[in-house]
């Protein structure tokens, strides 16, 4: 949640659908791509609903609340249960649990773990890992996928 409401205007690189994370933990900064239609709607946000926003006190704030203000804490976690009631969704425990789901949906659909590393910040592999809650099919899976003992042969 930090890293997002610490993005500027300026972190927006448009052109390669990513935005800059200057503000990480341990001081690194790091590019984070986004979505086709992420990148769509943070642009329509910067083109439509920001200017309605912005005040004097936003500065280069990129997400900013009803008061022109950067957006803080409370107001994300408020908006995004709003959002997850709305969507039918069940609430998740806060903004780190939507960063979880997504490292496990890139995981489980093939992403490499370093990839995901990478993504999200960490500096060491095993913290990543934290998001591999892989289950026994899984496991099984790739040991007859990968092993060359275990392999089907045709």
């Amino acid at each position: 949640a930090s890293e997002l409401l610490d993005l500027d205007v300026s972190d927006v690189a448009s052109d390669e659908r990513a935005v800059q994370v200057r503000h990480a933990k341990g001081g690194k900064s790091r590019w984070v791509p986004l979505g086709r239609r992420a990148i769509r709607d943070l642009m329509t946000y910067l083109e439509q609903g920001r200017p309605q926003l912005v005040t004097e006190a936003a500065g280069g704030a990129l997400f900013l609340s009803n008061l022109g203000r950067r957006l803080c804490q409370g107001s994300l976690r408020l908006r995004l249960r709003e959002l997850q009631c709305r969507s039918g969704v069940t609430p998740l425990r806060g903004a780190h649990a939507l960063r979880h789901a997504c490292a496990t949906h890139l995981l489980s659909n093939g992403a490499d773990v370093r990839v995901i590393q990478e993504l999200l910040g960490h500096a060491s592999l095993a913290t990543t890992m934290v998001y591999a809650a892989v289950d026994l099919g899984d496991l099984r899976a790739a040991l007859r996928r990968c092993h060359p003992r275990e392999r089907v042969r045709p």
